[in-house]
C-alpha cells in the first residue's frame, strides 16, 4: 500500500512540474515571437522612411528584398499595409488570444508605437 501511495504522489508531482514547464516554455516561445516581430518592424520603419524620402511614398508591399522574410507573427497572423501616405503593421498574438484576449497589436506611421487594437 505504501508503494502505491508513493508512486501516486510521485506521478502527481511529476504531472504538476511538467505542466508548469510546458507553460513556461510556451510563454518563452511566445515572448521570443513577439520580440522578433517588434524588432523586425523597428528595422522596417527605418527602411520604409528611407523609401518614402527617396520615392515620395511608402511602398504598397513590404520590401522583403531589403528586409528579409517577416517573422511568423507577421507572416501567419498579421500584415503590413500602406496607402502610400501612411503604413500600418498588425499582428495577433495567439498565446494572448488563448487567454481570452484576441485584439491585434498595431503599429503605424502616425503613432510610431505599438498599441493594442480593438
Amino acid at each position: 500500500m505504501g508503494n502505491v501511495l508513493g508512486f501516486t504522489l510521485l506521478t502527481g508531482f511529476a504531472g504538476v512540474v511538467s505542466m508548469f514547464l510546458f507553460i513556461a516554455v510556451g510563454k518563452g516561445i511566445d515572448d521570443w515571437k513577439v520580440d522578433s516581430t517588434r524588432s523586425y518592424v523597428a528595422q522596417a520603419v527605418t527602411v520604409l522612411d528611407q523609401i518614402k524620402a527617396r520615392d515620395g511614398a511608402y511602398p504598397v508591399a513590404l520590401p522583403v528584398s531589403l528586409l528579409g522574410r517577416p517573422p511568423e507573427l507577421l507572416r501567419k497572423y498579421g500584415r503590413y499595409s500602406s496607402n502610400g501616405k501612411e503604413f500600418h503593421f498588425e499582428y495577433w498574438d495567439l498565446a494572448a488570444g488563448y487567454a481570452g484576449d484576441e485584439d491585434p497589436f498595431e503599429f503605424d506611421s502616425t503613432n510610431r508605437h505599438w498599441i493594442r487594437g480593438q
